[in-house]
C-alpha cells in the first residue's frame, strides 16, 4: 500500500512540473508573439527599426521568466528566440523559437 501511495505522490509531483513548464511555453509564446505584432506596427521602417522594436520588447518582458532572455535575427526571415531557466526541469534551461516573415513595404 506504501508503495502505491509513493507512486501516487511521484505521479501528482510530476503533474505539477509539467503543468508550470507547460505554463512557462505559453507565457514564451506569447512574448515572441507580441514581438511581432510590434514588428508589424513597425512595417514602413522595418528592418531599420529592428534594433528600436528589440530593445523595447526586452524592456517589456525582462524579468517575466527567471533568467529570461530574448532575441530578434533577421536572415531570410525573422527568427524570435525566447530563453528562460527551469531548475525543476532536466536540463535546467529552455527556448522557443518563433519564425516569420515580413513583407518588404514601402510607405511613404
Amino acid at each position: 500500500m506504501s508503495l502505491g501511495i509513493l507512486g501516487l505522490a511521484m505521479l501528482q509531483f510530476k503533474s505539477l512540473q509539467y503543468s508550470h513548464s507547460g505554463m512557462q511555453r505559453s507565457l514564451a509564446t506569447i512574448q515572441a508573439t507580441d514581438a511581432v505584432e510590434r514588428m508589424w506596427a513597425n512595417i514602413c521602417d522595418m528592418p531599420d527599426a529592428l534594433p528600436d522594436v528589440l530593445s523595447a520588447w526586452q524592456a517589456t518582458y525582462q524579468g517575466s521568466l527567471a533568467g529570461w532572455s530574448g532575441d530578434i535575427v533577421q536572415g531570410t526571415s525573422y527568427v524570435i528566440t525566447v530563453s528562460w531557466t527551469d531548475p525543476r526541469m532536466d536540463g535546467g534551461t529552455d527556448s522557443f523559437v518563433y519564425r516569420t516573415n515580413l513583407p518588404t513595404v514601402a510607405c511613404s
